[in-house]
């Protein structure tokens, strides 16, 4: 008995363990140190930038790999020592792509200058931008490419001329021809509404620090979050957490200040309220509702990990800011990625979650832990992976259990595990399509015997899936094969229990 239950336990393992549909190591030529942006373009493909420390004092090697969804290499470009920080971001602009980063040109720690390349998929580049802040500070934070190509960066300027330092964040769109489009610019002070909190703070405070942590390019416009802070003799004193929506027309169409925090060391008075933030800002597919990772700083140690209680997801209102529901999420979130209608992948480490968003719940669907799991981006029937291993990228797919996401034409023909697996007494079974053809799906027995056909004919390009009932079949491994025009695409195996 104990052997019998050894073996189902082999089988079943084997058999729910092939959700990997490829996975490959992408020679670059170089040392990779890490990964850092990893996100789909519009054609379907995938782009990366990669990093290398080296010995040169504040010098990262940066380089980008285009990928398709199958994870050969559309090309590959390394530019050397280009970059102080590990922030660069390589971005699609339509065919080709754009490269952001920050150096500095005073052999200091302190970066002072911005750059943004424009290359050609040859790696040649075909247009450039460059800013030099100093004796301001510059810190290059984020970088994202709308659908009509271009880039957009977050960024924040500080004065270190004198002891009261101001620093402001600053959002810029650039065309795809790096022409300049639009630039938002933090407010240099707090809304009147709010100006009783300043007030009690006397004269001695000024403007610290008015940032954006993070922003989204979302019907024709752009959503940001940061926050307004204030210091007293060094201290820092009041925090006012925001959200705003700028329209590429109309500039600010709305703003919202949230719970203020008011810090004070004990010889100065009571500390009131917590600080926040809202960063890893994403839309659902019909752009109404944006989600955000939403982080209240309960105990006061101004850390965000390792703390269950201080993490939530919120729900945000597109069209007037207000926040619509916030649930408490007691994991980490490295990632929140919007992968069709109301779903959504939530990345904490190696774990990825797929959740829907229903009415105020946020409903988990599945769950995958794998060891190698790096930054993720949404793809067709599933996500695909970047991450490194013995100083080299090697890229993974990975596909859900339950059968397609919501996409395009798939690029290959192929073949799903069954779900649920094993099963008694109806599986589902799904497959993509790359064109129109002639397909049949036929189970066997493990004697080789034909046992039925569940699809057979014509079929669209697309995503299909057919159901096979087991009803008066004996418990075991059956084999399911797709051929398409007469050529078998793939076999697998599956475990029928009852």
């Amino acid at each position: 008995m104990k052997m019998v239950i050894l073996y189902l336990f082999l089988i079943v393992f084997a058999l729910n363990a092939q959700v990997i549909v490829w996975e490959k190591k992408i020679d670059i030529g170089t040392t990779v140190n890490s990964v850092t942006s990893f996100d789909k373009c519009t054609d379907g493909s995938y782009i990366a930038t990669i990093a290398s420390n080296t010995s040169v004092l504040n010098s990262i090697l940066t380089g980008v790999v285009r990928i398709d969804s199958c994870g050969s290499i559309l090309y590959s470009h390394n530019y050397g020592h280009i970059s102080n920080s590990s922030d660069s971001k390589v971005l699609q602009n339509n065919d080709n792509y754009i490269l952001v980063g920050d150096s500095t040109d005073t052999g200091g720690w302190i970066s002072t200058e911005l750059f943004i390349y424009n290359y050609n998929s040859a790696g040649q580049r075909t247009g450039s931008i460059k800013f030099n802040y100093f004796p301001e500070s510059f810190n290059y934070l984020n970088s994202k490419t709308p659908h009509s190509g271009g880039v957009t960066i977050q960024y924040s300027v500080c004065d270190i001329s004198d002891f009261e330092r101001k620093q402001h964040g600053r959002i810029t769109r650039y065309g795809p021809s790096l022409n300049h489009l639009a630039t938002y610019q933090s407010s240099e002070s707090p809304p009147d509404s709010l100006s009783f909190w300043f007030d009690t703070l006397g004269q001695s405070n000024y403007p610290y620090e008015d940032s954006f942590s993070d922003f989204l390019s979302v019907n024709d416009g752009i959503l940001v979050s940061g926050r307004w802070g204030d210091c007293y003799w060094g201290w820092d004193m009041l925090e006012l957490p925001f959200i705003k929506f700028y329209s590429s027309e109309k500039g600010k169409v709305w703003e919202h200040y949230y719970l203020c925090a008011y810090e004070t060391p004990d010889w100065i008075g009571t500390p009131i309220g917590y600080r926040q933030s809202f960063i890893n800002l994403t839309v659902n597919a019909d752009n109404d509702y944006a989600l955000s990772k939403h982080w209240i700083d309960f105990d006061r140690d101004y850390r965000s990990v390792n703390d269950s209680t201080e993490m939530f997801i919120t729900k945000i209102d597109l069209n007037t800011g207000d926040l619509v529901w916030s649930v408490n999420y007691p994991y980490n979130i490295d990632q929140l990625l919007n992968c069709g209608d109301d779903l959504f992948y939530i990345r904490n480490g190696t774990e990825v979650k797929k959740v829907s968003i229903s009415g105020d719940s946020v409903e988990t669907l599945w769950v995958t832990n794998f060891p190698n799991t790096g930054n993720i981006s949404p793809c067709y029937g599933g996500y695909i992976s970047s991450s490194i291993l013995n100083d080299d990228l090697y890229v993974y797919r990975y596909y859900e259990y339950s059968g397609i996401e919501i996409g395009t034409v798939p690029s290959v023909t192929q073949l799903y595990q069954n779900y649920p697996n094993p099963f008694n007494p109806e599986t589902e079974i799904s497959f993509d399509m790359n064109r129109e053809t002639n397909i049949r799906l036929s189970i066997y027995n493990t004697k080789g015997e034909f046992v039925e056909s569940v699809a057979e004919g014509k079929f669209a390009a697309g995503p299909h899936k057919a159901v096979f009932k087991a009803d008066g079949l004996n418990s075991g491994i059956y084999f399911y094969r797709l051929e398409s025009d007469g050529v078998v695409v793939d076999s697998k195996r599956m475990l029928l229990l009852k």
